[in-house]
């Protein structure tokens, strides 16, 4: 399973304020201690990154952060479409007696409604996009799940279109000499997880991935290890699709890396997806997101 957060001021201090507010004792004394455990660290690795940030920004001897990374991602025409049809493959897949043509329709009424949406600048980027940049990409993102979170309601539902398109990701993606190692062991899995970004990362579709404490994990150290997307290709439409308690959104790479651990190593994994801005912006109010940590747990089979 995946969850997700911006971190911002206002969640910090929210994850601190829920964190002690989370009974100890009670019926559901487990169910309180790991919510407060996770409530806990999403509020630490806020607090970590935002040092980082200020030390770098405010380092002399380094000087001043370099500018912001904002070029445009350039998907190939193979890495798009094996990642539109890894998403629509999973549809069919968890409600495979939906007709075609309604599938096909309601998919344009969402598109055409969320281009209504848009801005001025943002339909601009969207009408003058070739050769996929990440801005068309971006939006056959959102008006896909926009549509998605409508028709799979349920959490098994969601989960399930998780599973599925991770493991179609994969498959698409996955050098052909890492989809079947003859070893199964965390470090193997862990490998062909690393060759998987890579893979993407040649298509397109992030930019910058960066993994910390993958050799704990490997060695059955750390029951925990995550990864950095400095760009991905789906980040606006993820941070769109944010609110609520709606929390379904495009995890084509943490997806993939689940599936990954789950087929190769039978490891059982949950993740969460933390939003960073690789700015430092004093004003909690002017936070921008564009870097995706996502990290992995181990999941005990008992809970």
């Amino acid at each position: 399973c995946s969850v997700t957060m911006v971190v911002t001021e206002l969640s910090r201090r929210s994850l601190v304020l829920l964190a002690l507010s989370i009974p100890s004792e009670g019926p559901l004394r487990d169910t309180y201690v790991n919510v407060r455990k996770q409530a806990i660290r999403s509020a630490q690795v806020a607090d970590s990154f935002d040092r980082w940030q200020k030390g770098v920004f405010e380092d002399i001897t380094l000087g001043t952060p370099p500018p912001p990374d904002v070029s445009p991602l350039t998907l190939t025409p193979e890495a798009k479409a094996a990642l539109c049809g890894a998403a629509m493959d999973a549809f069919r897949a968890v409600r495979p007696r939906a007709s075609p043509v309604t599938f096909s329709r309601a998919l344009e009424d969402s598109r055409a409604q969320c281009f209504r949406a848009l801005s001025n600048s943002a339909r601009r980027r969207v009408e003058e996009d070739v050769a996929g940049l990440s801005s068309g990409f971006d939006f056959e993102c959102l008006y896909m799940w926009t549509y998605f979170r409508e028709a799979l309601s349920t959490p098994a539902e969601r989960e399930a279109f998780n599973r599925e398109m991770g493991a179609r990701v994969a498959n698409a993606f996955l050098p052909a000499d890492d989809s079947r190692p003859s070893e199964v062991s965390p470090g193997v899995a862990l490998a062909s997880a690393i060759s998987l970004l890579n893979a993407l990362e040649a298509g397109g579709a992030v930019r910058g991935v960066s993994w910390d404490k993958t050799d704990l994990f490997a060695d059955g150290v750390s029951d925990s290890f995550s990864f950095l997307l400095r760009r991905s290709a789906w980040l606006e439409a993820s941070l769109s699709l944010q609110g609520g308690s709606q929390r379904f959104f495009p995890d084509f790479a943490g997806a993939a890396v689940a599936h990954t651990l789950a087929s190769q190593a039978q490891l059982r994994t949950s993740h969460i997806e933390y939003y960073l801005d690789d700015t430092y912006r004093p004003e909690p109010g002017e936070y921008r997101p564009t870097q995706t940590l996502v990290e992995f747990s181990l999941v005990d089979d008992a809970s």
